[in-house]
C-alpha cells in the first residue's frame, strides 16, 4: 500500500500555469516569447491538449490549470521547437512522473 501512495503526485510537484509559463518564457529569450498572461492563454489554446495528454499540465476540479514543475518546461520546449511531442518525449515524461 505504501508503494501505491508514493506514486501519487504531491502539491509541490505543481505550480499555476501562469507562473510556469512566465518562468519558461523568461528562461528562453531565444524563442522570442512574451511572458504575459495573454500569451499563456494563447499557448494553452494551441498546445493544451498535447500537454494534458503528456501529463505536463493538469486541470483541477474547479477548472484551474496547473503545470508540472519538471515536465512542463521540457515538453513545452519540445513542442515549440518541433511542433509536436515525439513518442520519446511522452515516454520520458511518463517515467519522470513515477518516483524511483
Amino acid at each position: 500500500m505504501q508503494d501505491d501512495l508514493s506514486r501519487l503526485p504531491t502539491p509541490g510537484d505543481y505550480e499555476s500555469f501562469d507562473s510556469a509559463w512566465s518562468t519558461f518564457a523568461k528562461a528562453h529569450p531565444m524563442l522570442g516569447l512574451t511572458h504575459s498572461r495573454w500569451a499563456g492563454i494563447h499557448v494553452r489554446r494551441i498546445y493544451g491538449d498535447s500537454l494534458l495528454h503528456a501529463g505536463a499540465i493538469v486541470r483541477t476540479s474547479r477548472g484551474r490549470v496547473l503545470a508540472h514543475r519538471v515536465l512542463f518546461p521540457r515538453l513545452m520546449f519540445s513542442l515549440l521547437i518541433g511542433g509536436e511531442l515525439m513518442a520519446h518525449d511522452c515516454s520520458t515524461a511518463q517515467a519522470d512522473r513515477r518516483p524511483a
